[in-house]
Formats: structure tokens, sequence, C-alpha cells
């Protein structure tokens, strides 16, 4: 989730990196998946002692908690969005987005 959707679009692209096809679909199907419990989820997560998190964030992602909340949920979804209608991307990669946000929109009203 956190290269997917927690790093600059320009910066994803821009990197010419072909592991970023696979970034989304990967990121869309852990919404399709787990999503429904992914967005009750709110807790920190932690590895090991002292302050090595397991759960950072990436470059979109300061100042939150290590882990899942419903603020970093939206911030994935915002990030599907624009994936979506990146033009610098191919169709099918925008439709996955497209998909995967409308997914987390209906986990949302769905209220789990």
């Amino acid at each position: 989730m956190r290269k997917a959707l927690e790093t600059p679009i320009p910066t994803a692209v821009w990197l010419r990196d072909k592991e970023w096809e696979a970034y989304i679909p990967a990121a869309a199907q852990w919404i399709e998946v787990v999503g429904a419990q992914m967005h009750g989820w709110d807790e920190d997560i932690w590895e090991g002692c002292g302050n090595s998190a397991f759960g950072p964030g990436g470059q979109l992602w300061k100042g939150g908690k290590p882990g899942f909340c419903r603020e970093r949920w939206r911030l994935w979804r915002r990030q599907f969005g624009a994936w979506a209608t990146e033009e610098r991307i191919g169709e099918d990669l925008r439709a996955v987005a497209r998909r995967a946000e409308a997914r987390m929109v209906e986990i949302e009203a769905e209220g789990t």
C-alpha cells in the first residue's frame, strides 16, 4: 500500500520503474480481499523494541500513526482516485485504480 498509494504520483511515474505497474493492482487486490476489515482497523503496528515502526508511512503519510486508521484509509482512497485520472499511465492501470476507489467508497457506505 505504501509504495502504491503513499508516494507522490509524479515521482512514481518519472521513475519509469516497471514495478509500478504491479503496485497499483496489488494494492487494489488488498482492498478487494480485506478492504472491509481494513476499513475498521485502528491500530499502530510496531516491530520489535524501541521506535522501530513496521508500518511507517510513505512520503504522503507524514506524522500519522504507523499502522491502520481511517485517515490513512482516506489517503489511500484519494490516491487511487488520483491514479485513476493520471494520463501518463495506461488505461488498464487507471481502470484498476477506479475500481479500487469505487470499492473503497462502497465499503465506507456499508459502514464497516
